[in-house]
């Protein structure tokens, strides 16, 4: 077993064994206690977030035999620092008959904003192409 699952272990022993000595009340009151340390904890980060069509592969431009876009997302207020950025591809729209490549991710990012970017080659055609985006403040 490694440290980190038999600390784990040892900790959730621990806790079994406290919560089965309290009242029901004492319980609740520790669960409070954990949730507004949670809510303290998330208040303290700024998130903003989005969502985006990178549109049809064919009018992409070609560089270098590469179909690439680039999108400028810009924050509705800055960051105090360039944030976390969390992205992803949650749908795409194909030709079934072609292999499908896809490459997308975020670059550039700045306390103001950041490109998004989608890359495809060969023969793949994509009709449209669905990105969601979080910026968590660090």
């Amino acid at each position: 077993m490694d440290r980190g699952l038999a600390l784990c272990a040892m900790l959730f022993c621990g806790l079994i064994s406290q919560l089965t000595a309290l009242t029901e009340q004492e319980i609740d009151s520790k669960v409070e206690s954990f949730q507004n340390k949670i809510f303290s904890a998330i208040a303290r980060y700024r998130f903003e977030e989005g969502r985006g069509d990178f549109g049809n592969s064919q009018n992409y431009p070609l560089v270098n035999n590469l179909k690439r876009v680039v999108v400028k997302i810009s924050f509705r207020q800055p960051f105090p620092t360039p944030p976390m950025i969390f992205f992803e591809v949650y749908g795409v729209d194909v030709d079934g008959t072609r292999t499908l490549r896809l490459v997308s991710y975020a670059r550039d990012i700045t306390a103001t904003g950041f490109e998004a970017v989608c890359e495809t080659w060969d023969d793949t055609q994509m009709q449209a192409v669905w990105y969601h985006w979080i910026a968590m403040s660090r």
